[in-house]
């Protein structure tokens, strides 16, 4: 069996990283930028609770807004090296002109994703009306919204689920 998963237990003290990040972001010329750190956390204290190891870094580029988290590794500090070494991999990917190659590739990836029945993905049975499937879909919306915590990607998959299910009764 192949293990795809990833782990990194860093030498770099936050600080260090958080530095290494900074130069980074000047260097990609991004000046709004900030790394929203865990409340209350040893930072580089091993077995963190999932809240206390998650890290997010929002930054802008070229007028977008981008948001990365990470909170798989074991620690708050090993997480914000993982973003720093993301965000470093895509200035140099980009400053070598190969950018676009690897948005495609991985636009592509994305698209082999397994697509789910889009009433089961709302919870509803096959028969339910559009009135319910679109009242179901409302609420799912409150809840997994990016702007209210959930993620883009299961925000992109309700949308499809919907649009699949409107398309079947016009």
């Amino acid at each position: 069996m192949n293990d795809y998963s990833y782990s990194l237990s860093t030498k770099k003290t936050w600080r260090e990283t958080y530095i290494d990040l900074s130069d980074t972001m000047d260097k990609w010329g991004v000046i709004s930028w900030k790394v929203t750190e865990p409340k209350g956390a040893k930072k580089e204290v091993s077995h963190q609770s999932d809240v206390e190891r998650k890290v997010t870094l929002t930054y802008i580029l070229r007028g977008r807004t981008i948001n990365l988290t990470m909170g798989k590794q074991d620690r708050a500090v090993d997480n914000l090296r993982v973003l720093f070494l993301a965000v470093e991999a895509m200035r140099l990917n980009e400053r070598r002109g190969i950018s676009d190659v690897i948005e495609s590739a991985y636009l592509q990836l994305a698209a082999l994703t397994q697509e789910v029945n889009p009433y089961e993905l709302l919870e509803i049975r096959p028969d339910a009306s559009l009135e319910v499937a679109e009242a179901v879909y409302k609420a799912k919306v409150r809840n997994i919204h990016p702007d209210r915590g959930g993620s883009s990607d299961q925000m992109k998959a309700l949308n499809r689920a919907i649009d699949e299910i409107r398309k079947k009764f016009k």
